[in-house]
């Protein structure tokens, strides 16, 4: 792929782990193969789904206590995930569903408050993972899938017959702890794009690394209620941190709030200025398409324009003002800027409910030292600074393959041909494994209908040199 291993491409945002792409000597699936799917959230469970309807003999494996990914309950959680307690969709209802399960208000008995008032147009956490399992009880996928089971290992089985699968009870379910070795035809990786929290700034030689308060990254907030009454810190400009502080304003609980960003995103909110959905007006494929047609600064134009048009208010160095700081406002190229998607954190700032601040540069006992030079004493610091990609259990020779470390934001991350093939192998897939602007789920039926597709031989496996060129494409974004 042109760099070496730990060394920057300038031309690049990624440190390549390997300068080659080798393919590993493993047969493709045969017909009616086994298949494991590894991880079932939402793409894991439409792999499942599909690769089973395809005629595959699929099992799926979930290291937590139920079904859900991102979207399981806390408890019964084996990892935090990107969702915390009291998160709702940022994509609307009628867009968050997969093409064969539309969302019906019977399949949500157990769903506080939702036989009497229905369904809104986002929905709850707890209406999500309540609308993936209606969807595994549809299609009868339960008996084919096993949670609290974490897989620990997957190689190639010798001979290059397929791969070898090494699972055991995750830790605490109360199982024997004894590990299993199975054998599939085909794998297909969906543990998801957020996996570990990526934490720079609490580690060694970060600018959190002497703060003396509580450090917690938004995955691992238990919920709101945890930081009433504390002085609060929330770093990061992305969905998630705008999101919590935009509800930590609107509880007023907290005793101090304050959002750190490098720079002052756009914001969108669920619902548009005159009443309509978000991404029913933004997130379309004529929309995409056309940024894919025309130069970057007039697609960057036509897009601030759209936005501005349905969401006029936006951050103000007049508003942002605050604490002897100099206000701020997003850059003019929205795409340099960045977006966000949050509603109230525009309002809930107006309003004096939180003050806007720069960077970290240091801290000392609770004191954070900004990059402006101000000072703030906080008692929890709520990290949202985004997240790892974790294959750890893929053996060495196969996740050398696939991982890359992004050279801006040093997360790890996995590239692929459209996020779901990779040449290293003719029957190893990938889904879900990205982070996706605008609904989810159907990316996740997407990624997994064509991943079955493939491997059932339906659809055509593209050639090793079209599965090169677009790893060498996602590298080099």
């Amino acid at each position: 792929m042109g760099c070496k291993s730990g060394s920057p491409n300038r031309r690049q945002n990624y440190y390549c782990i390997r300068r080659d792409l080798d393919q590993l000597d493993v047969m493709p699936l045969p017909e009616g193969g086994t298949v494991c799917v590894v991880g079932l959230g939402a793409a894991g469970i439409c792999a499942l789904k599909w690769a089973r309807q395809l005629g595959l003999d699929a099992t799926g494996f979930d290291a937590s206590g139920d079904i859900g990914g991102n979207w399981c309950p806390m408890n019964d959680r084996w990892r935090p995930t990107g969702v915390w307690k009291d998160l709702s969709f940022n994509s609307s209802r009628q867009m968050s569903e997969f093409s064969d399960f539309p969302w019906k208000k019977e399949d949500f008995v157990d769903v506080p408050g939702v036989q009497a008032n229905g369904l809104g147009d986002f929905a709850h956490s707890t209406e999500g993972i309540a609308y993936l399992k209606a969807y595994a009880d549809k299609f009868k996928l339960r008996p084919h899938m096993r949670v609290k089971t974490r897989v620990l290992h997957v190689a190639p089985a010798p001979g290059g017959e397929g791969w070898t699968v090494t699972v055991a009870p995750t830790e605490g379910s109360g199982a024997s702890q004894k590990e299993e070795v199975l054998h599939f035809d085909g794998v297909v990786v969906s543990v998801g794009r957020y996996c570990v929290p990526h934490q720079p700034l609490s580690a060694e030689g970060g600018s959190l690394a002497a703060f003396e308060g509580r450090v917690v990254s938004g995955a691992e907030l238990e919920s709101l209620e945890v930081v009433d009454g504390k002085r609060v810190l929330v770093v990061g400009s992305g969905v998630s941190g705008a999101d919590i502080a935009a509800v930590l304003a609107a509880r007023g609980k907290t005793a101090a709030l304050t959002s750190s960003v490098r720079r002052v995103p756009y914001a969108l909110r669920r619902m548009c200025d005159n009443g309509g959905i978000c991404d029913e007006e933004l997130f379309m494929r004529l929309n995409v398409w056309m940024g894919r047609k025309v130069p970057e600064a007039m697609s960057a134009a036509g897009f601030k324009s759209a936005l501005l048009a349905n969401w006029k208010r936006q951050v103000t160095k007049e508003a942002s003002a605050a604490g002897g700081r100099e206000g701020r406002a997003p850059a003019a190229n929205v795409f340099e800027a960045g977006v966000t998607i949050a509603s109230g954190y525009v309002e809930a700032l107006e309003a004096g409910q939180f003050k806007l601040a720069p960077t970290i540069a240091s801290s000392q006992g609770r004191t954070v030292t900004f990059q402006d030079g101000t000072q703030e004493d906080f008692d929890v610091v709520i990290t949202a600074t985004g997240y790892n990609v974790d294959v750890s259990f893929l053996a060495e020779e196969v996740r050398a393959q696939v991982e890359v470390r992004n050279g801006h934001s040093g997360m790890t991350e996995v590239a692929l041909y459209k996020h779901t093939l990779h040449p290293v192998s003719h029957s190893l897939a990938f889904c879900g494994l990205y982070s996706a602007v605008g609904p989810a789920f159907p990316g996740g039926e997407m990624s997994g209908r064509y991943v079955a597709s493939v491997f059932a031989g339906k659809t055509p496996r593209p050639s090793d040199a079209t599965l090169r060129a677009g790893v060498a494409r996602q590298i080099a974004r």
